[in-house]
C-alpha cells in the first residue's frame, strides 16, 4: 500500500498528518477517538496519547502505550485501513456514477415537460368548456328576448329594429395566455415541489387557475411577473435543447415580458 511520509526536514520518514488521520478513522470503526475540528498535528498526537496510543512512523501504524501495565488495545495497521475504510472509487466507477446522475436529471426534465403539457391541455379544455357555456347562455338570452318581442306584438309601421349588443370578446390572445400559464407552472414545479399543501403553494395554484380561466388581460402584478419571468428567462432564454412547444412559448413571452418592463 502506498503510504505517504515526509521526505525532508526534522519529520523525515514520519507519516504525514493525512496518513495519521486515516489510521484514526480506521481505529474509530472499532473504538472512538474524536478529533475536534481544526486540530493541529500536535493536538492530534496529544489526543492519541490520552487515548493510550502512539504513532509508529516506521511501520505506519498506531501502537498501544504501556503505562506500568500492558494495555489490551488493538493495533491499527494498514490492513485495518483496507478492511475498515471504504476504498476510493475508480475512474470507471466515477464515470458510471456521473452517467447515472445525468440520466436521472434527463428523466426528471422529461417528466417536468410532460407535467407542464398535461396542465396546459387541462387548461385548454377548461377554457373550451367556459366558451361553450358562454355560447349556451347567449342562445338562451336571445331566445328569451325573441319570446318577449313576440308577446308585445309592436306596430310594424312604428317598429324599429333593435340594436344587437355583441358580447364582449376576450381581446387577450389565447396562445399568449397559454404561454403565461406555462411560465407560471414551470416556476411552481420548481419552487413548490416540496411544499405541496402549504398556504403559499395553494395561493400560487389559485393564481395559475385564475390566469387559465379568466377573461381579458390576466391580472398579474409587477412583482409577481418580475419574480416568475426572471426565473423563466434564466432557464429558457439562450437554451439550445428546447422543443417546439417551448420555442413557441419563448417567441410569445419575450415581447410580452419586455412590454411589461422585465429585463431580458
Amino acid at each position: 500500500m502506498d503510504v505517504k511520509r515526509y521526505k525532508a526536514g526534522k519529520l523525515k520518514g514520519e507519516l504525514t498528518t493525512a496518513e495519521i488521520r486515516k489510521l484514526i478513522r480506521a481505529h474509530n470503526k472499532a473504538s472512538s477517538i474524536k478529533i475536534p475540528p481544526k486540530s493541529t498535528r500536535e493536538d492530534i498526537v496529544g489526543i492519541l496519547k490520552k487515548a493510550g496510543y502512539m504513532v509508529n512512523h516506521q511501520k505506519a501504524e498506531l501502537r498501544p502505550l504501556s503505562k506500568g501495565k500492558v494495555q489490551k488495545l488493538k493495533v491499527i495497521s494498514q490492513q485495518t485501513i483496507e478492511k475498515e475504510l471504504p476504498k476510493p472509487k475508480t475512474k470507471l466507477e466515477k464515470q458510471k456514477a456521473k452517467e447515472e446522475k445525468e440520466e436521472k436529471q434527463m428523466q426528471k426534465k422529461k417528466q417536468e415537460r410532460a407535467e407542464r403539457k398535461a396542465i396546459v391541455q387541462k387548461a385548454l379544455k377548461q377554457q373550451e368548456k367556459t366558451i361553450s357555456k358562454k355560447k349556451d347562455k347567449e342562445k338562451i338570452l336571445k331566445k328569451e328576448v325573441s319570446n318577449k318581442t313576440k308577446k308585445k306584438m309592436p306596430d310594424a309601421s312604428t317598429q324599429t329594429e333593435p340594436q344587437k349588443k355583441e358580447p364582449k370578446k376576450d381581446e387577450f390572445p389565447s396562445d399568449l395566455r397559454r404561454a403565461i400559464v406555462d411560465m407560471f407552472t414551470y416556476y411552481y414545479n420548481n419552487f413548490f415541489d416540496d411544499k405541496q399543501g402549504t398556504a403559499s403553494a395553494k395561493k400560487f395554484q389559485a393564481k395559475i387557475q385564475q390566469i387559465e380561466t379568466g377573461s381579458g388581460t390576466p391580472k398579474i402584478t409587477k412583482s409577481q411577473l418580475d419574480k416568475v419571468g426572471s426565473y423563466w428567462l434564466d432557464n429558457f432564454q439562450g437554451a439550445t435543447d428546447l422543443d417546439e412547444y417551448e420555442k413557441r412559448d419563448l417567441e410569445l413571452l419575450l415581447p410580452y415580458l419586455k412590454k411589461r418592463g422585465i429585463e431580458l
